[in-house]
């Protein structure tokens, strides 16, 4: 009978243990949702996903924020009211980059015109007096030459249009806690990035 009693004791200190850090940890993680994402504020520009609310990705302006649901504009649809629970990701404009633009530019265009390069292969021309000879170039060297091209082009365009900035925020930390039915709780813990 000692032994049964003993073992009941441990037991019931081991949930008093598992109460206490599961409480500790609902503390910890528990803060208002609003306070993990201060930066979604009203007028900032944000991508974010909410598949129980929207398809796909939004992205849009905040225009008015409460303490669990945030409203963000559309493009050619009217504002949604999304809860911050329903958030799976969530990104924050940072503005524009003129050198990320002039970046990508280049890629886009360089690549774009090497593969141009190489299925349409460029021809090079002389005149002498009234003759005109043309010969095909190699399309390696068409490819070389329209990727040069194309990279220039694309710096100038990106330089000019800039590309958007994102970075990622963190969401709040959601915590569950169960208790078991032979005593003891069961704590749960889940973030998204």
């Amino acid at each position: 009978m000692s032994t049964v009693m003993q073992h009941t004791a441990v037991r019931a200190g081991q949930h008093l243990r598992w109460s206490a850090l599961a409480a500790l940890l609902v503390a910890l993680v528990a803060a208002p949702a609003h306070a993990q994402l201060a930066e979604l504020t009203v007028g900032t520009k944000a991508r974010v996903r909410a598949p129980s609310v929207v398809v796909g990705r939004l992205t849009g302006v905040v225009l008015t924020r409460g303490a669990d649901s945030v409203t963000m504009s559309r493009e050619n649809a009217s504002p949604v009211t999304l809860p911050l629970a329903a958030l799976t990701s969530l990104e924050i404009s940072r503005g524009k980059s003129h050198g990320r633009g002039a970046w990508k530019g280049a890629l886009w265009g360089g690549g774009i015109m090497f593969g141009l390069g190489l299925l349409l292969p460029m021809e090079e021309c002389t005149d002498s007096g009234a003759t005109r000879r043309c010969e095909p170039v190699s399309r390696g060297e068409s490819a070389v030459f329209g990727a040069v091209g194309g990279a220039t082009i694309g710096v100038i365009v990106g330089a000019i249009m800039g590309s958007e900035r994102w970075e990622r925020a963190a969401l709040p930390v959601r915590v569950g806690v169960l208790p078991l039915r032979g005593g003891g709780v069961q704590v749960a813990a889940s973030w998204r990035r």
